[in-house]
């Protein structure tokens, strides 16, 4: 989330900031396409058996650990978008 402080006012400004949290969202997003696509192909209870036991999670668990980390992102990307629009909505009036 973005420090109110440090957010610029201006549609030029506020497209950049979506731009950064567009960017901020890639790792998430690869972490979570990856966890799914290990589990169509291995199954929602697979492990990694190339991981040591101590460390080992359930697909399952690697997509829930995903998706909470991409779920912020998602949050940070939402309220950047809803801010450019109020601009664009402003400068139509």
């Amino acid at each position: 989330m973005s420090d109110p402080r440090y957010l610029q006012s201006g549609r030029d400004a506020q497209a950049a900031h979506v731009v950064e949290e567009i960017g901020e969202t890639v790792g998430p997003f690869g972490d979570l396409l990856a966890a799914l696509g290990k589990t169509g192909r291995w199954g929602w209870d697979s492990t990694n058996p190339e991981i040591p036991i101590h460390m080992r999670e359930t697909n399952r668990d690697w997509v829930r650990r995903a998706l909470a980390t991409a779920k912020p992102e998602v949050a940070d990307l939402l309220q950047a978008i809803e801010r450019l629009e109020r601009t664009l909505d402003q400068e139509a009036s």
